[in-house]
Order: structure tokens, then C-alpha cells, then sequence
């Protein structure tokens, strides 16, 4: 599997320039294939988190809005907290200030109840009210 070949370099070598091209490959091939399973789901997570470790935020941002459809279809399930907390933290730096509180509103709206108490998301909050009260102590 080259998804397998990928993650293992990856943590072989932080080769992300190789990473990231065969990552873009294979969710491409799995779009062409319309693949919506729990491969795919991997195939997202596991780009999205090579970004974040590489810094690469648009990167990273592109494999969201697919991640967002395959958790709630139910694949993967268990990490869609962790995806919803980075979405929280991404939306908390990265769009101009003035637009950030509406958007991180517009994602605490789309959980469900048990889902704000989970602990990766109550730390994402945190955070996202420390930086909107430029409260950098905490």
C-alpha cells in the first residue's frame, strides 16, 4: 500500500517535499476513484498532519474540508476530535482577527454537546480565547 510506503518514510526521513506530492497523488487517485471509506479518511488525516508538522497551513487547510465529510459520514470517527480541535486552532491564527470568533462559533455549532467536552477540544478553546485575549501567559 503506498499510503504505508509514504508514513513510513515520512518518519524515516521528514522528506516532505516526496510526502507531500505522494499524498497529493494519492488523494487524487482516490477522488478519480471516488473512494469515500475509511482509506480515504487515513489518506486526509495522514496528509493533514504531515502539513502541520511541516508548517505547510495551506496544505494542511485543503485536506479539512474533506476530513470534515468523511468523519461525519462516520469514517475514522476517533480522530475527528483531534481534526476539530486543529480546525479550531487553524481558525484562531490564521483568517484576519475580526473573522476568527465567527468562525470558530460556526465549528462549536456543528458539534455535538459531548464533543465540547472532549479534552483535545476544550484545549483548542482555550487557546483560541488566550489569542483572542492576547493573553499569552496561560
Amino acid at each position: 500500500e503506498s499510503l504505508a510506503v509514504v508514513k513510513h518514510r515520512w518518519a524515516a526521513d521528514q522528506d516532505y517535499t516526496y510526502a507531500r506530492e505522494q499524498l497529493k497523488s494519492i488523494r487524487q487517485d482516490l477522488t478519480v476513484q471516488h473512494v469515500f471509506d475509511d482509506l480515504a479518511a487515513d489518506a486526509y488525516e495522514t496528509h493533514a498532519r504531515v502539513a502541520i508538522e511541516a508548517d505547510d497551513m495551506g496544505e494542511f487547510n485543503a485536506c479539512q474540508a474533506q476530513l470534515q465529510r468523511l468523519h461525519a459520514a462516520g469514517f475514522r470517527v476517533a480522530s475527528a476530535a483531534e481534526f476539530c480541535a486543529y480546525r479550531i486552532l487553524f481558525n484562531s491564527v490564521v483568517p484576519p482577527p475580526g473573522q476568527r470568533p465567527q468562525l470558530v462559533l460556526s465549528l462549536l455549532q456543528e458539534l455535538n454537546p459531548r464533543a465540547l467536552g472532549h479534552p483535545f477540544i476544550a484545549q483548542a478553546l482555550d487557546a483560541h480565547r488566550a489569542i483572542e485575549a492576547q493573553d499569552f501567559g496561560a
